[in-house]
């Protein structure tokens, strides 16, 4: 009984070993080859502006671009990196485990991978437009949607 006691104690520790979420230092080396800090950072604005542009009010060349860049001073102050990174540090450690992201890193190490992060965070402003305009052409059909929806007994 109790070298089954001793085995099973043993697995649990292997498994909690094996299973464990990856080091900062791992998680902070994928960050920095799948450019995080860079994605975020440029998901905010582009996100920001994308929605300034789906606003129903026409608004001026030089005021939009006023808004803009109050709203890019508004989420740094409000969510710079230095603050955010934690949570996507405590984030990626709730969807990895430490072999995982040795694996990942892996693939991340080559320089042929780097291309396609390079690349990836150019096609963060283009890809926003993409859904900007199919959204301009569902949000009328999802209003139209929710007003009948809400109409319904």
């Amino acid at each position: 009984m109790l070298m089954k006691s001793v085995v099973a104690l043993g697995c649990l520790a292997l498994a909690s070993v094996v299973a464990s979420p990856g080091t900062d230092r791992q998680i902070d080396e994928l960050f920095e080859l799948t450019l995080v800090q860079d994605l975020f950072q440029v998901g905010q604005t582009e996100g920001f502006k994308a929605g300034l542009e789906m606003s129903p009010v026409a608004l001026p060349a030089e005021k939009r671009q006023k808004i803009l860049e109050q709203g890019k001073k508004i989420l740094e102050e409000v969510m710079p990196w230095s603050v955010v990174r934690a949570d996507f540090i405590e984030m990626y450690k709730a969807h990895f485990t430490e072999e995982e992201i040795e694996q990942v890193l892996e693939l991340c190490r080559d320089p042929r991978y780097a291309v396609l992060v390079r690349k990836q965070l150019e096609m963060v402003g283009p890809s926003m437009a993409i859904g900007q305009k199919y959204s301009q052409k569902m949000m009328p059909r999802m209003m139209e949607e929710t007003m009948r929806i809400m109409q319904e007994p």
